[in-house]
């Protein structure tokens, strides 16, 4: 499942948040069928694209936002952004909400859901998760 939108000069990635296709396209790194699960998300047709929708909005505001924190880059194509979204469930807003961790390649205009949090549950990625971000991000670096 992916979303995009034709803006005239305006990047807009491809955002992709389909469970199956992340896990089968990263495997080993993170797992968002149980990130999914945990959080009681509905990996649905409807649910993935307001999710891509909301992440797409947000992606394509670029760094400058608040609510995309560029975390590890390689070589200006290739990036691991903290997203901060609403929940789907509760009317907290952002700061009551859920982190995404995408992976952005600008040179196709590719964004990739890796992992979601709830973030009353976790507040911020461990070290080992950290350390999973930049082999993740180095291994699809080289396979691009």
């Amino acid at each position: 499942m992916s979303l995009k939108k034709k803006k005239e000069n305006f990047i807009e990635y491809d955002v992709i948040v389909d469970p199956n296709e992340v896990d089968n396209l990263f495997p080993g790194y993170f797992n968002l069928k149980s990130d999914f699960k945990e959080m009681k998300i509905s990996s649905d047709k409807k649910m993935l694209e307001k999710i891509a929708l909301e992440i797409s909005m947000i992606v394509n505001k670029g760094t400058n936002s608040n609510s995309n924190i560029l975390i590890y880059e390689i070589e200006f194509l290739y990036t691991i952004n903290k997203i901060k979204l609403e929940k789907n469930n509760t009317n907290k807003g952002k700061s009551g909400g859920c982190r995404a961790i995408c992976l952005l390649d600008k040179n196709y205009e590719l964004c990739f859901l890796l992992h979601i949090f709830s973030k009353n549950k976790k507040e911020n990625l461990n070290d080992r998760e950290k350390n999973n971000l930049k082999k993740c991000l180095n291994e699809y670096s080289k396979r691009t």
